[in-house]
């Protein structure tokens, strides 16, 4: 299970937030490769909507990433 999520880059609209996550397993590993990917959330009437294929575990750490829980708390 790939444990830590990293951000490279982060940017957000009115009604888009798009991600550049790397996720990377939590390992002793020094140098421990990255699975990179873009990650998308829409604004509907019911809230922010994940748009991405991430499972829903990887979904949960995404969105509990001090950088991106803010934005979809607003």
């Amino acid at each position: 299970m790939l444990k830590r999520v990293y951000w490279s880059k982060l940017n957000d609209s009115h009604d888009k937030i798009t991600a550049k996550a790397g996720f990377r397993k939590e390992s002793n590993k020094l140098y421990e490769p990255y699975e990179l990917y873009l990650e998308t959330w829409e604004k509907e009437e019911s809230g922010w909507v994940y748009k991405g294929s991430q499972p829903e575990q990887r979904q949960q750490q995404l969105e509990a990433h001090p950088a991106i829980e803010p934005l979809l708390k607003s």
